[in-house]
């Protein structure tokens, strides 16, 4: 489920999708079992390997992931 997760992730970024997008995808995930852990696991690697244009997003996403955030825009 990681590897998927990454994959959408990756997809995204490229895409440029909205955070509420990619916060729906993520959430669906969630519902799939994947961990709160895990989803910041994936998204710390994927920080530390994108570029300056995606670095922004990614902080944001692990925003919602982590809690440190508006409360509608939590994930867990």
């Amino acid at each position: 489920m990681n590897e998927q997760f990454r994959r959408s992730v990756i997809g995204g970024l490229e895409a440029r999708v909205s955070l509420a997008e990619m916060i729906d995808v993520i959430r669906d995930f969630k519902l799939q079992g994947l961990t709160q852990g895990d989803a910041t696991s994936v998204l710390e690697i994927l920080r530390g390997s994108a570029g300056e244009e995606h670095e922004d997003r990614l902080l944001e996403i692990l925003d919602c992931v982590s809690g440190f955030c508006a409360p509608r825009l939590r994930i867990w």
